[in-house]
């Protein structure tokens, strides 16, 4: 284990720890399905994903402690490199932790069990707008603050605007069934999802087409809406 890798640092959840035989092979096929450069073990990255913005977490950092250390760091790009993702980790029975800004106050993000960071950064592209139906199409790891300047520029705003603006995605919203400011005029996130690309935990890729509200049947997007990465 590098557990000793951090000198002078207590890890707090050292218990219960996913016991990983043979981390080298696990490397290689990682880097086989997202690249050499989209994963890392590098002690550098791993500090980097210890904790999400939990005050708790602050103040451990500040005793000289380490909320939680993962295996394995990646930066996907394609919803089929997190497919290959997890059903790599499903074969292997290794945790994964889906990983957006990091700006979360309720710990979800911490690696307790070690395992692999899935890291939604390079999913960034704000793909386009609707001018017709007023829609945004965005991919998961887009920021924010990001998202809104580009709408403002077309005359346009999201609505949803949380404290976290600058330093929250939109997965993160959706993950967490955030509200913003504006909730209470322009609705939650909840409300304002009308379609997904979802990769279920075996892996499977699943998509819920841009359709309205209304006389559609059982809306199954919204269980995921809130699910913090538990679906």
């Amino acid at each position: 284990m590098r557990l000793m890798d951090f000198k002078g640092f207590e890890l707090i959840y050292k218990d219960n720890r996913s016991k990983i035989k043979d981390k080298s092979s696990i490397q290689a096929k990682l880097s086989e399905i997202v690249g050499n450069n989209n994963v890392s073990t590098k002690d550098i990255d791993i500090l980097a994903y210890t904790k999400d913005s939990t005050l708790l977490a602050f103040n451990w950092l500040l005793e000289g402690k380490i909320p939680g250390l993962a295996d394995f760091i990646t930066w996907p790009e394609t919803a089929e490199h997190i497919s290959d993702i997890l059903k790599l980790a499903n074969q292997e029975k290794i945790p994964v932790i889906p990983f957006g800004e990091g700006s979360g106050v309720v710990g979800g993000a911490i690696p307790i069990r070690g395992g692999i960071i899935v890291d939604m950064k390079k999913f960034n592209r704000i793909i386009g707008i609707n001018d017709k139906d007023l829609t945004v199409t965005v991919e998961t790891g887009t920021n924010g603050m990001n998202l809104e300047r580009f709408l403002n520029v077309k005359g346009y705003t999201c609505g949803h605007i949380p404290q976290s603006l600058y330093t929250s995605s939109v997965g993160g919203w959706i993950a967490h069934r955030a509200a913003g400011q504006f909730s209470t005029k322009y609705g939650k996130i909840e409300d304002m999802v009308l379609g997904m690309e979802l990769v279920l935990p075996r892996g499977e890729i699943i998509i819920f087409k841009t359709i309205a509200k209304a006389s559609t049947g059982p809306q199954f997007d919204k269980l995921f809406i809130g699910g913090e990465g538990t679906l």
